[in-house]
């Protein structure tokens, strides 16, 4: 968070520094447990990085793949798997599909640990 508060004066809140910040302390947060910070720490790193380089950026993809692990983590499947995807096809555009940073998103979409939908609907009926 010092960081943060360091580069906010020193570079302005609108710089890429303080977005990669935003997004390290994003996954910080996540890595502990504070998925409510994370997600607003995330959120706001996206929004900035958004902001700077515009939709089609390969850190644009870093922030969404982030924020999708918090989403996965907070039991909200369908946001992060929406998230994942488009991650994904940012970072094919802007990287090209052979970068590693593809390789690493496609292996965050396993089908299997994203629950489907009827899954999720027979999970919730047999908690009742």
């Amino acid at each position: 968070e010092e960081a943060r508060r360091i580069r906010i004066e020193t570079l302005g809140a609108q710089h890429p520094d303080v977005a990669s910040v935003e997004d390290t302390l994003g996954v910080l947060l996540l890595k502990t447990g504070a998925f409510a910070e994370a997600n607003a720490m995330l959120r706001s790193g996206l929004a900035k990085r958004t902001a700077i380089f515009g939709e089609e950026h390969g850190t644009v993809a870093l922030s969404l793949n982030n924020l999708a692990m918090v989403s996965l983590e907070i039991g909200n499947y369908s946001e992060s798997e929406s998230q994942l995807l488009e991650a994904l096809r940012i970072a094919k555009s802007a990287l090209g599909s052979e970068h590693p940073r593809v390789a690493q998103y496609r292996r965050n979409i396993p089908s299997s640990e994203i629950p489907t939908r009827s899954e999720r609907l027979r999970s919730s009926l047999q908690c009742r």
